[in-house]
């Protein structure tokens, strides 16, 4: 997690926050992190109003192509969470609830020095089921039916929620707000582990819009 200049780190959450649900997605073990990859990226270009190369990512078993942020640390942290989330159905024994959550940065002072808030206003949610079955023509078609349909919903949600959004800073990077990704591990001296959490892209502000 990042901090401030003061070295206190926040986040909190907006009491009008969003919550999407997309729910569950079944599919082939062997398929979910081109699966997995592919509903993040498509979560994350849909909130990148910065400067945006675009880039076409093909998944060639379903005959699918979706649009994705041609950055390479957007690629690496939509990589590390997938990791992270093999790892943690690896620990408990079972597919955790993934959440991408976005945020506002706001700068709070204090008596001798500021930091950076993060306010969450934005929480996407879903579970990828990875199953153990066997490749055939009907279950692909129904695989790419199934991932066409949420990648649809995915935009309209996106495209609805956008009254009102958050101030805007301008950035030189594609993503205006910070994002984490994060999923919960097996339990720890009486706590939850999660094995990924990581904001992103926080935009080299010049002025606030």
């Amino acid at each position: 997690t990042l901090c401030g200049e003061g070295g206190k780190e926040g986040e909190t959450a907006m009491s009008n926050v969003v919550h999407i649900r997309l729910g569950i997605v079944k599919v082939p073990r062997r398929y979910s992190s081109d699966i997995i990859k592919c509903i993040l990226h498509t979560i994350v270009y849909h909130r990148a109003l910065g400067p945006i190369s675009t880039k076409d990512v093909g998944i060639d078993f379903l005959d699918l192509v979706y649009a994705a942020c041609d950055h390479i640390r957007v690629e690496e942290e939509v990589t590390r969470a997938v990791d992270a989330i093999h790892k943690a159905a690896e620990e408990t024994g079972k597919d955790p609830e993934i959440t991408l959550t976005f945020s506002e940065r706001r700068m709070e002072s204090m008596v001798v020095s500021t930091y950076e808030k993060h306010i969450a206003w934005e929480v996407w949610t879903f579970t990828v089921v990875r199953e153990d079955i066997p490749d055939t023509a009907e279950l692909m078609d129904h695989l790419r039916d199934t991932l066409t349909d949420l990648l649809k919903d995915i935009i309209t949600r996106a495209t609805q929620n956008l009254d009102p959004l958050p101030p805007l800073v301008q950035s030189t990077g594609p993503i205006t707000y910070p994002f984490k990704i994060t999923t919960e591990g097996k339990k720890k001296q009486g706590g939850i582990l999660d094995f990924f959490m990581g904001y992103q892209f926080m935009p080299t502000s010049t002025t606030d819009s």
